[in-house]
């Protein structure tokens, strides 16, 4: 996947994240009750968020490997732009030591 796309995945688990955790507090601060419902709704919420945390791991160290490879990418060409400058200069520089005068 492209980084931009990892990107709005990541932030949508993020988002995901948080309301599952949102639903786990609410879920577990409703009192004691013998309702067999909230006891459901509150696993549902434990599963949802251990699950949308894992995800959200997976795709931010995805995200981060592309972000790095990108950089690294970007890095080897500003190098080999730097190389041919360099190269370039040089060969001006000896270019203009071997001219004649013109004398």
């Amino acid at each position: 996947m492209d980084l931009p796309t990892l990107r709005r995945f990541r932030r949508a688990l993020g988002a995901a994240v948080s309301l599952s955790a949102i639903a786990l507090v609410m879920a577990k601060t409703r009192g004691p009750g013998p309702e067999a419902g909230a006891n459901a709704v509150g696993m549902v919420a434990a599963l949802a968020f251990v699950g949308s945390l894992a995800l959200l791991i997976l795709v931010w160290r995805k995200e981060h490997a592309a972000d790095r490879a990108g950089f690294a990418d970007r890095e080897r060409k500003q190098l080999a732009l730097f190389q041919l400058q360099l190269t370039l200069a040089k060969k001006k520089a000896d270019g203009a030591t071997r001219e004649p005068t013109g004398r």
